[in-house]
């Protein structure tokens, strides 16, 4: 009983090893990427139904890969290279169940293969080098209709500072007077604050704007008034463009003075608070506490 049984199986193995070994037979030489992942999956079947029994298999999906693999090898790589991987794969799966014999020459194709993507890339080389050179000499035509763009974007003319201001004949000397005061309390107050580790502090970023914004844009004004009106016409409160512009750089300068003031009253409050413990520390002794 237990050998029919085995021996129905082995019939029906046989029997399936053939229908696959047709289908394998259908799909090891197409292209198409559905062909190709059907023939992964019956060649899957047929290792399976090599193993349980049908050995015979092995040999002919050796066969059939084979055939598979020099149809593809001499074809169109570029549309063939999935077939080509999947033959080369399927024979060495066939050579591990038994068939040996197809070593030999899969070697010999392994190796004319590996020599012609050698030379197809050579060649792809010297056609896409040739393809350059034709592009290059190849004269294109110009459309006048377009209009001509520049090869270099306008640069813009840097903003003045106050450094600059403060030796330009445009701006009057009572101004620059103003400007060169300023100048001097924002270093001086700049470089302290640094010193004391407030650099980032409030003070110090409205000192940095006043340098650096404040002052130059009051100037920037006033040199955009006309020349002959700047200093003789009258423009708000019954005073000129240069009188208004000594009144803004007053107004700079008196606020840089007080955070100058209020700086200096934060460094003596340190001595101050110093002093107070050191009077603490050792107080005054009268006369009898010295006599012995």
């Amino acid at each position: 009983m237990v050998d029919a049984i085995t021996g129905a199986g082995l019939v029906v193995v046989n029997v399936a090893a053939g229908v696959g070994t047709a289908v394998y037979a259908g799909t090891a030489f197409g292209r198409r990427p559905n062909t190709v992942r059907r023939s992964v999956v019956v060649i899957l079947v047929l290792c399976v139904l090599a193993l349980l029994g049908a050995g015979w298999v092995a040999f002919a999906g050796a066969g059939i890969s084979l055939a598979a693999f020099v149809t593809a090898m001499f074809g169109n790589l570029s549309k063939t290279a999935r077939r080509l991987v999947v033959s080369a794969l399927a024979l060495v799966a066939f050579s591990l169940l038994g068939a040996h014999w197809v070593l030999d020459p899969f070697a010999v194709l392994i190796t004319i293969a590996a020599v012609r993507l050698l030379g197809r890339g050579g060649r792809g080389c010297g056609v896409d080098s040739r393809h350059r050179e034709h592009h290059l000499q190849t004269p294109h035509a110009v459309d006048l209709r377009k209009e001509p763009v520049d090869a270099v974007p306008p640069q813009t003319a840097p903003t003045p500072s106050l450094a600059m201001y403060l030796f330009d004949d445009r701006v009057p000397a009572a101004a620059r007077d103003k400007l060169r005061l300023i100048s001097e309390r924002a270093r001086a107050a700049s470089e302290y604050l640094t010193q004391q580790g407030r650099g980032s502090g409030i003070d110090a970023i409205e000192v940095e704007r006043i340098r650096d914004d404040y002052a130059p844009g009051a100037v920037r004004g006033y040199l955009a008034l006309p020349p002959w009106s700047a200093q003789g016409t009258v423009l708000a409160d019954g005073k000129t463009g240069l009188e208004l512009l000594i009144d803004q750089l007053d107004l700079l300068e008196h606020r840089l003075r007080e955070i100058q003031e209020s700086v200096a009253l934060t460094g003596g409050e340190e001595l101050l608070t110093h002093g107070r413990f050191l009077k603490d520390r050792f107080p005054d002794r009268g006369e009898d506490d010295l006599r012995i």
